[in-house]
């Protein structure tokens, strides 16, 4: 991986601070971090260097909301994400066989903008339901769903570390009250998240090199955590979610056009 410029770190930087925001409560912005780690990595890169950050802000936030998280939910899901998990694995492997690294960067780019597409699809989804209150009245065929969800959640999140909405249309039906939707959500991606790390180490996604870039980028994502919560407080947040999900749509279909 070749040495980053003085722009690339300011850019990375903002990024793991987004996901920090993220992380403290500021819906939607983390997703950002990925279409601009996408433009200043490498595709394949991008990925691997992403997740030790997202890692380290799960366990922050998994600490914090410990107390509610539902485990019988998580039990539930992270099986199947395993296997969501292996599919992205096997298609990524098979990209990385058959083509050279350019081609294979430009496939992975493409896939990212699929995942943004289908992420920004979902959450536009939730709202509608939200909106209409069509949100399903029982909990009912719990582990019949989550076999779908979960094997979702693991693939677009190895993929592209971009599953938040699937989740997040998930714990809606089940009518999760705020702080179990948060510690549920929290944990379940700090497992998800430190199961990917041996897939995407064998697929060369993180090594040293990429782990230092992580590591240094690390201070900004707590930094985002922090003041999360008051951003929260000053601003518009249904013009500020529009405005972000309508970036995040422009730079998938970007992606896929790449």
């Amino acid at each position: 991986m070749p040495e980053l410029d003085s722009w690339q770190w300011i850019i990375a930087s903002i990024g793991a601070f987004l996901v920090g925001l993220g992380k403290g409560g500021v819906a939607g912005v983390g997703n950002i971090t990925i279409v601009l780690f996408a433009l200043i990595f490498p595709a394949k890169e991008s990925v691997g260097i992403l997740l030790p950050i997202l890692i380290g802000a799960d366990i922050v936030a998994s600490i914090i909301y410990r107390k509610y998280a539902n485990w019988k939910i998580i039990g539930y899901l992270f099986p199947f994400t395993i296997l969501g998990t292996f599919f992205s694995y096997w298609i990524l492997s098979q990209l990385e066989i058959t083509n050279s690294d350019l081609e294979l960067d430009t496939h992975i780019r493409k896939l990212i903008g699929l995942v943004l597409l289908c992420m920004t699809l979902l959450h536009w989804t939730i709202k509608y339901l939200k909106s209409k209150k069509l949100e399903t009245k029982k909990k009912r065929n719990l582990d019949k769903k989550a076999s779908f969800i979960g094997v979702f959640i693991g693939f677009a999140s190895m993929t592209a570390n971009a599953a938040g909405p699937v989740a997040s249309l998930y714990f809606m039906t089940l009518k999760l009250p705020k702080y179990i939707y948060i510690g549920t959500a929290a944990s379940l991606f700090l497992l998800v998240n430190l199961s990917k790390v041996p897939f995407q180490m064998k697929l060369g996604m993180i090594h040293l090199n990429s782990l230092k870039i992580s590591f240094s980028l690390y201070i900004f994502a707590i930094v985002g955590a922090l003041i999360a919560p008051k951003i929260v407080k000053k601003i518009n947040q249904k013009w500020f979610d529009r405005l972000i999900w309508f970036f995040i749509f422009i730079a998938g279909i970007k992606m896929i056009q790449s």
